[in-house]
């Protein structure tokens, strides 16, 4: 397998990672939380959502289904990013996987954040998931960005022509 030695920067890639692993396991732990939650408070609810028009059996469904969509993506988000940094370490982290993975994450995040705007304009979101959204689609969204110049740039054949300088590359 070829490798790709100074094309990735690791300013770029590495807060990126990191700020995604802690968003996902915060994720994790909230998805988690509500799961439990939600399948022990079944003979314990009261009529507390009777206002909102939903019974209690509606509810505790939706929590648990959105426990369980939020659990699977962060998991595999945190896979994802663990997938990726050994490539990296490995120097085999091709632009093209890295863009296929830019994609995945950017259309997931990307798709989640808009869902919590459409709800926070009903005033139904706390603010620990908008936030969270936003980290997670700003940082999706700026890997896609710099892997789809590198995908460009190794596409059009600029990497042979680059002049490496200590660990970097220096494009003329």
């Amino acid at each position: 397998m070829r490798t790709y030695e100074g094309i990735w920067t690791k300013k770029l890639l590495v807060p990126c990672w990191v700020l995604q692993c802690i968003c996902s396991a915060i994720f994790i732990i909230a998805a988690i939380l509500a799961l439990v939650a939600a399948s022990r408070t079944n003979k314990y609810i009261t009529d507390s959502y009777g206002s909102s028009g939903y019974s209690e059996d509606v509810v505790l469904d939706a929590a648990k289904i959105e426990g369980a969509v939020i659990l699977v993506v962060a998991t595999a988000n945190i896979v994802i990013n663990i997938v990726e940094a050994c490539l990296y370490v490995k120097r085999k982290l091709n632009p093209v996987i890295a863009l296929v993975f830019a994609c995945l994450k950017t259309l997931v995040w990307l798709g989640y954040f808009i869902l919590i705007i459409i709800a926070a304009t009903s005033g139904t979101v706390s603010i620990l998931s908008l936030i969270l959204g936003l980290i997670l689609a700003a940082t999706s969204v700026i890997q896609l960005i710099a892997s789809s110049k590198y995908t460009h740039q190794k596409r059009k054949g600029r990497f042979a022509l680059a002049k490496q300088t200590s660990g970097s590359v220096d494009y003329v």
